[in-house]
């Protein structure tokens, strides 16, 4: 694991709005996204993406990381 770029996060995800919260360990720095009518971080968010985080949550194999990755591969929005 590369502790320089681990985060641990989580998302939420209702009908109409996504949020992802991550905090890096080492610096304590803090990213969030949204995905709303009010607000659009999906650039963002695949850029942060690309960085590829190394990323700490709960329940992440089950159903986030599963998320982050079909954002992650997508050519156009989800």
């Amino acid at each position: 694991m590369n502790i320089n770029n681990a985060w641990v996060f989580d998302t939420e995800i209702y009908p109409n709005l996504f949020v992802l919260v991550a905090r890096k360990l080492d610096t304590k720095e803090y990213v969030k996204f949204a995905l709303h009518e009010t607000r659009d971080d999906y650039a963002e968010l695949k850029k942060w993406l690309g960085t590829f985080p190394t990323l700490i949550g709960f329940n992440n194999l089950e159903f986030d990381s599963q998320l982050l990755e079909k954002i992650w591969r997508s050519t156009s929005r989800v």
